[in-house]
């Protein structure tokens, strides 16, 4: 009977406990919006490496703005879609993996300082990537200003491409990295001076 009562006791608190919170699934405004940038920057990489870097710019500028978009969608939910701020961050990385290592390769013997411009602007590209990711996780949301860097290092970098025949590439991609290693920083300064705000509190 004692075996009983206490299982009985059990299934009660089990079933007033609270329930776990359900995973936000991402929107198809967020869904369409990573698959047209992906798209977009499939197409690029295939461009610059076929020796069209103004059609890959427009291509990078198309999918940068939907890129852009799903970044609007995640910040909008305050960080709360778990899932969609994960697909875009995982879909910005590959798109600066797509676009920038096919710089770097095709103008690696042409252009040695476009190739390593490139190359910084993916590395700062990644580091903000990961300040922004690490932000999400302490549960801080991405500011609004990083979403404007993040807009900024899109369209230098497209500009770059579409202007590659007047010598603007190179510029471009160190003004790019420049933009992204600063939102980097600054992001992280932000982080840490909120993280110790919340401990003093």
């Amino acid at each position: 009977m004692a075996g009983r009562r206490r299982t009985s006791d059990s299934l009660a608190r089990m079933s007033d406990a609270p329930a776990a919170p359900a995973v936000s699934k991402p929107s198809w405004t967020l869904r369409l919006s990573i698959a047209a940038a992906m798209a977009m920057a499939i197409a690029a990489a295939w461009l610059i490496l076929s020796d069209h870097p103004g059609p890959a710019g427009l291509a990078v500028l198309l999918g940068g703005a939907g890129l852009i978009t799903a970044a609007s969608v995640v910040v909008g939910t305050n960080g709360d879609t778990r899932a969609g701020a994960f697909a875009v961050s995982i879909a910005g990385r590959a798109f600066d993996g797509l676009v920038l290592g096919s710089i770097v390769w095709e103008t690696r013997e042409i252009d040695p300082a476009a190739s390593a411009a490139a190359l910084a602007a993916l590395g700062a590209s990644f580091l903000a990537a990961y300040v922004r990711s690490r932000g999400r996780a302490l549960g801080f949301p991405v500011a609004a200003d990083q979403l404007v860097a993040r807009t900024a290092f899109l369209v230098l970098v497209g500009l770059g491409l579409v202007f590659a025949a007047h010598s603007v590439l190179a510029p471009a991609l160190w003004a790019a990295a420049i933009v992204a290693a600063v939102s980097g920083v600054l992001g992280a300064v932000r982080i840490g001076a909120a993280a110790r705000k919340e401990r003093h509190e």
